[in-house]
């Protein structure tokens, strides 16, 4: 029996497979919505070449309608099914039951993934979007100290959730807690 090029994984798939998932998307940590979606706090899918040991893997946030490549790029039976998959079930979900999303954005490690776009966007319009991404690995000054007097950087927590001395913090409140489903 010829095995699938690319499988969905179902919540209990991703639950079992989670450590290795993100050791997959550990270049997406940063981005919350990736950890999120792997630990089952905000809806998406996640497509994997193999159930058992995944090489090659497609995150898709219904939140934002954000896709996310990681793994092995050179996986080329992957990356067919997943042009397939964007132009035929994700676009099907997305248009009757994610209404919201207006988009989608497909952000793939580039000296990695650059040379595979053609194939996973073949027939869909794509707008490439260059974009730098920046993090901080370890900050060159004190920033605790530059805090001015009556600021203050808090964690976005239930603690911060249930105060009521805070301007916008129902907007906060509606947007972490909507999208996010947690603080």
């Amino acid at each position: 029996e010829e095995k699938p090029l690319i499988t969905e994984l179902l919540t209990q798939d991703i639950k079992r497979a989670r450590p290795a998932l993100l050791a997959l998307f550990t270049e997406w940590q940063s981005r919350l919505i990736t950890v999120a979606v792997l630990e089952g706090r905000v809806p998406g899918q996640v497509y994997v070449d193999d159930a058992q040991r995944p090489r090659s893997a497609l995150l898709w946030d219904h939140v934002e309608g954000e896709l996310y490549l990681s793994g092995e790029a050179s996986n080329k039976a992957f990356n067919r099914s997943v042009n397939d998959l964007i132009r035929g079930p994700i676009r099907t979900k997305a248009q009757a039951e994610l209404t919201h999303l207006s988009e989608f954005t497909l952000y793939c490690p580039p000296n990695a993934w650059q040379d595979q776009v053609g194939v996973l966007l073949r027939d869909t319009n794509p707008m490439r979007h260059h974009r730098i991404y920046l993090a901080l690995a370890k900050p060159r000054v004190d920033w605790r100290a530059r805090v001015p007097d009556g600021f203050a950087v808090t964690p976005l927590n239930a603690r911060l959730f249930r105060r009521d001395d805070l301007a916008g913090l129902d907007t906060m409140r509606e947007w972490v807690l909507g999208d996010w489903g947690s603080a």
